[in-house]
């Protein structure tokens, strides 16, 4: 069942160093030779593509692990697909299309410049070039430049996309991620939801920051720490985020947002409180107002439901018994995370069963825009009923739904289907003309 899947699966290793000299044939075959080894079970073999550099994070044991939980979710090897090759910053990657019992996914495979593989992932199935600028980014209005979020040794690279021509200073947001190994575009399939955004944002003169999450810059790192919780993945640096802002050209810094996208719209308001005062207001698009391991168990019994088999129906009942041993806190620092969904640390579960995101935005004294599409099944308008009643008593909240949007807030028809086999899209316009009129004339009553 090639619905039944919510988390891509990741695990690679970062390095940069120069250029490769070989065709592209070259790094093909090789990028091949490791998804058949490991498929075959042949770790050892695998272990010796990989770059000198990242022995330390890179042996049989790790590669057969990370294998496993692949397979354990998405079932058999089945078929690939035609690989195809590109440059990003002077860096070979190869894409191979693997089709699994329960989803089709792209190997991705980054090169060194000693012709040796210093990275691999797994990421939703796309095609070369398949993204273009919507017709409300208008490149004539707009300028972009790239900056470092830094956090300690954490250094995340992003862009500043900005107004070209302002009379004053403008505000900015900071675009914060949902779950996953996010990019900086928040990329899912041919979809890029935060360039939208930043483009569409910018062009009508308000500024927007976007960065790689921290798990997809140092996917290793974040992999193998035990003490990881939402903090480490995407509260400090949003916040680090929010402090560059104040240094960058033409920003107001009394005029710095935040925009969370689904689990980056549930950390919004712990972003905002433990921001000592410099977010000016938060805006939350798709947020879950219950627990995350309930929203993830509905999540699951919708795809379920698309195409049942044996398989699923077996992931169901595990993740519901995980889900449930959450909810109760029957679970301590030590509890193995085989036991709990996602296979996330126990601590990031105890971070988050001991936060309720409606009671921060509640105690909040800054403007709260709350965004949901009602086509969305990850999450749902249940959840945005329960931000409503949360919200009714707050004097600077805002809610708006949107009949025929998605999780990315895209538009369609019909039942909502996972983000990487429905049809590409945009954010839609009217989204973005309400989170301009909200930010740029507060006292506008939207409709």
């Amino acid at each position: 069942m090639k619905y039944f899947l919510l988390l891509v699966f990741s695990f690679s290793v970062f390095y940069t160093e120069g250029q490769s000299i070989h065709a592209d044939s070259f790094y093909i075959a090789r990028s091949q030779q490791l998804l058949f080894s490991m498929n075959n079970g042949e770790y050892n073999k695998a272990v010796a593509y990989f770059d000198a550099s990242v022995s330390s994070d890179v042996n049989a044991e790790v590669l057969k692990k990370a294998w496993g939980q692949l397979f354990s979710k998405i079932g058999n090897l089945n078929s690939t697909g035609k690989p195809r090759i590109e440059m990003q910053g002077g860096y070979h990657i190869v894409y191979i299309p693997c089709v699994f019992d329960d989803a089709i996914l792209d190997l991705k495979v980054q090169f060194s410049d000693r012709d040796l593989i210093s990275s691999f992932s797994f990421t939703g199935h796309a095609q070369a070039g398949d993204y273009h600028l919507p017709a409300y980014a208008d490149t004539s209005r707009i300028q972009e430049q790239d900056i470092i979020v830094q956090t300690g040794k954490y250094k995340l690279p992003g862009k500043f996309t900005y107004p070209k021509s302002t009379h004053g200073t403008f505000p900015v947001i900071i675009l914060v991620h949902g779950s996953g190994a996010e990019d900086m575009d928040e990329t899912i399939s041919e979809n890029k939801p935060f360039k939208d955004l930043a483009y569409g944002l910018a062009a009508q003169g308000i500024g927007v920051i976007r960065y790689d999450k921290r798990s997809y810059t140092y996917p290793s790192q974040m992999a193998g720490a035990l003490d990881v919780t939402l903090e480490q993945e995407t509260i400090m640096d949003a916040i680090s985020a929010a402090m560059l802002a104040r240094k960058l050209p033409g920003v107001d810094s009394t005029r710095i947002y935040i925009a969370g996208h689904s689990l980056g719209a549930m950390a919004a308001p712990i972003i905002a409180r433990q921001s000592d005062g410099l977010v000016a207001g938060i805006v939350l698009l798709a947020a879950p107002a219950r627990p995350l391991e309930q929203v993830l168990y509905e999540q699951s019994s919708y795809l379920a439901s698309l195409v049942p088999s044996d398989h699923s129906k077996r992931e169901l009942e595990m993740l519901k018994n995980e889900a449930e041993r959450v909810g109760k806190g029957d679970f301590s620092p030590k509890t193995p995370s085989s036991m709990l969904p996602m296979n996330l640390p126990a601590r990031y579960w105890l971070f988050l069963h001991n936060y309720h995101q409606t009671e921060t935005a509640q105690k909040l004294k800054i403007p709260i825009l709350v965004l949901q599409g009602e086509r969305d099944y990850q999450v749902s308008m249940e959840d945005f009923k329960i931000w409503q009643k949360a919200l009714s008593k707050h004097k600077d909240a805002l809610l708006l739904s949107y009949p025929r949007l998605n999780h990315l807030f895209m538009e369609g028809e019909g039942k909502s289907v996972p983000a990487e086999y429905d049809s590409p899209g945009h954010v839609a316009p009217y989204v973005i003309d309400d989170i301009a009129k909200w930010i740029l004339l507060p006292d506008l009553i939207l409709h």
